[in-house]
């Protein structure tokens, strides 16, 4: 039928088309890696994207409940911050609050009669 060139040939051309059948195999299934990759990859940006927006939501809510809590309090805070001055020498007087009460210079009395 052939001659030995043809025969070579066919087989050159038999081998060829399986490595190129081999070859397609191993690009589809790469392309099939790629795209599960890709997939994957995706639904990570969209997780990183989603947990961004909750920290930034959380750290909105702590620092708002922070100046929240501070606008409260701040009639206090500046309550405080004045008097200081007064709640200072009031500190300063209780040593000496004894000596000045009544009550206590007649306890004092009472107790010197017994001895």
């Amino acid at each position: 039928m052939f001659g030995q060139k043809q025969q070579h040939k066919l087989e050159k051309a038999k081998s060829f088309s399986e490595r190129e059948e081999y070859n397609t195999e191993l690009l589809e299934k790469i392309l099939e890696i790629g795209e599960e990759n890709n997939d994957i990859l995706i639904g990570l940006q969209k997780s990183e994207k989603r947990a961004t927006n909750f920290r930034l939501i959380y750290w909105a809510f702590v620092l708002s409940a922070f100046f929240g809590l501070f606008y409260y309090l701040k009639p206090i805070i500046d309550f405080l911050f004045q008097n200081f001055t007064n709640f200072k020498s009031l500190l300063y007087q209780i040593p000496t609050l004894g000596e000045r009460l009544p009550e206590t210079n007649n306890i004092q009395n009472i107790l010197n009669q017994f001895k």
